[in-house]
């Protein structure tokens, strides 16, 4: 990954198609701080970092750049219906569960 923080950040705020003042009415700042976000001027603290990421639904660890997990909540689902989603991930990354 060679891009930027602040490159990742909007990459993932469009990719949702969310606007900086609907990303910073979700984490409390203002338009103009996400903007800061966004062209590397200012780096958010540890808990809009953690807010960033659950909105984009990332770990905190791709906004930084080491890796580029995605992240998918599976809350409020049977755990058959977890299993099942689990199981139609495997296949498509070519695992197999017992």
């Amino acid at each position: 990954m060679d891009d930027t923080m602040g490159q990742r950040l909007k990459k993932m705020r469009l990719e949702r198609k969310l606007s900086q003042q609907q990303v910073a009415t979700l984490i409390g700042v203002s338009r103009n701080t996400i903007s800061a976000y966004e062209t590397d001027l200012r780096e958010p603290t540890y808990s809009k970092l953690i807010r960033l990421a659950r909105i984009y639904r990332v770990s905190v660890e791709t906004i930084l750049g080491i890796s580029e997990e995605e992240i998918l909540h599976l809350n409020g689902l049977s755990k058959k219906e977890r299993d099942l989603l689990k199981d139609i991930v495997d296949i498509f990354q070519g695992n197999k569960r017992k």
